[in-house]
């Protein structure tokens, strides 16, 4: 029963914290009907309701959801009154933000009960951020175009209307199998890509463009090369930056990767990985001097020629790699990691500790894989760059691929 209570007094101080944040910016901003406690009372009544009923439910055939959607109405009443007493009554021109916010924070005491006690503080948080900075909100609402709209749309419909419909299974094509599901996969990391570039360059400028270069290389740094190169060939410095940036943002989500999933692993390869991105973070201080990213603005929130584009590419160097593995098969380990880094570097270490972890191959033996995974990956990004810069400059080019592996190998070969 001690259990029971402490289990009770902790949800119920969480509860009550949560509404109280939302309240507390309610109240704020001079809404004096309902505040602070009103919220609090509010979230407080959802947690109690859930309780209740899984009473309910254990003594008798009275469903909890029953009882969770008779206190939601009573939220609803609740929001009905105040905005009935602020409007009609006390003539008033205000906007439904805090009526709606009232059931809300009642659904946040339910997920408190339910035990989703992460999503409870993490809904929290995102709403009062959003209620703190309605002033930011509404200017940003006010720049978003009718094109971003039109492509925001068209990005939805890509990411959750067309992809789940594509089959999970793979299918036969001239004898290897294929991953349609991946391959949809890469069109809406593309999409993905070219609207966070478009939006980052467009609210921060030369701040956001190397945020997109570094984080989009964190998700796809070829797919970033390829973006850059589309967008902003006629200014070879910025294409340059932008290699150093996207790879040092793949080699840190790569060593990341590591840490947390082998931990074991790391020892033998994160060090390499994580001295050759150290190479990069100091390359990029370097080419940011010269590379004017102040211009690099992607007009188009989503460019449809690239995604498709971007997507073949993937779809030829990945069949490729697969059909080289498995004519070589065990033997051709590094010839693998060499050719399958060049379509995903994450793909080729998400595969290598896949095969350590089953003791298919030893811990040197799975670092050099995922090193040459990293010299297959800078090697087709450095070809790409340096085929639409049309090889000015061939050896500034291979600076940055040169000088992080070689560290890189040096380290290993040290450790």
């Amino acid at each position: 029963m001690a259990v029971e209570f402490s289990s009770f007094l902790s949800s119920a101080l969480l509860a009550i914290a949560l509404g109280g944040l939302i309240g507390l910016e309610r109240e704020r901003t001079g809404s004096v009907i309902v505040g602070l406690r009103t919220f609090a009372i509010v979230s407080f009544f959802g947690l109690v309701s859930t309780f209740i009923g899984a009473s309910f439910q254990a003594a008798s055939s009275v469903s909890s959801i029953a009882i969770i959607s008779i206190g939601f109405l009573g939220a609803l009443v609740l929001s009905f009154l105040y905005y009935y007493f602020r409007v009609v009554k006390g003539r008033e021109a205000i906007g439904i933000t805090t009526a709606l916010a009232i059931p809300f924070t009642y659904l946040l005491g339910v997920l408190v009960g339910l035990g989703f006690t992460f999503e409870a503080v993490t809904s929290a948080i995102a709403i009062a951020l959003l209620l703190v900075q309605r002033q930011k909100v509404h200017a940003v609402v006010k720049a978003v175009t009718v094109a971003e709209i039109a492509d925001g749309l068209i990005f939805a419909i890509i990411a959750f209307v067309i992809y789940p419909l594509i089959p999970a299974n793979p299918q036969v094509f001239l004898g290897y199998l294929i991953d349609l599901q991946l391959a949809w996969k890469i069109v809406v990391i593309g999409s993905l890509l070219s609207f966070g570039a478009h939006l980052l360059t467009k609210y921060l400028h030369a701040k956001g463009a190397l945020l997109a270069a570094f984080f989009g290389g964190a998700v796809s740094s070829i797919g970033i090369i390829y973006l850059f190169i589309r967008h902003v060939v006629s200014n070879p410095k910025a294409v340059m930056l932008a290699l150093v940036v996207s790879s040092a943002g793949a080699y840190a989500a790569d060593v990341l990767f590591l840490l947390f999933v082998d931990p074991a692993l790391f020892a033998a390869a994160g060090y390499s990985i994580l001295a050759a991105t150290l190479v990069l973070f100091a390359l990029t201080f370097i080419y940011r001097r010269d590379a004017d990213l102040g211009k690099v603005i992607f007009s188009k929130p989503l460019s449809l020629a690239f995604v498709a584009e971007f997507a073949i590419l993937f779809f030829l160097v990945k069949f490729l790699a697969d059909v080289l593995t498995s004519n070589f098969g065990e033997a051709g380990l590094v010839i693998s990691s060499l050719i399958g880094g060049a379509a995903s570097s994450s793909a080729v270490f998400a595969s290598t500790v896949a095969l350590f972890s089953q003791g298919a191959i030893s811990s040197k033996q799975a670092a050099m894989s995922m090193l040459f995974g990293l010299v297959g990956s800078m090697a087709v990004k450095t070809l790409l760059v340096g085929y639409k810069l049309q090889w000015k400059g061939p050896v500034k080019l291979f600076v940055p691929a040169v000088a992080s592996l070689t560290v890189g190998f040096a380290v290993f070969l040290l450790v």
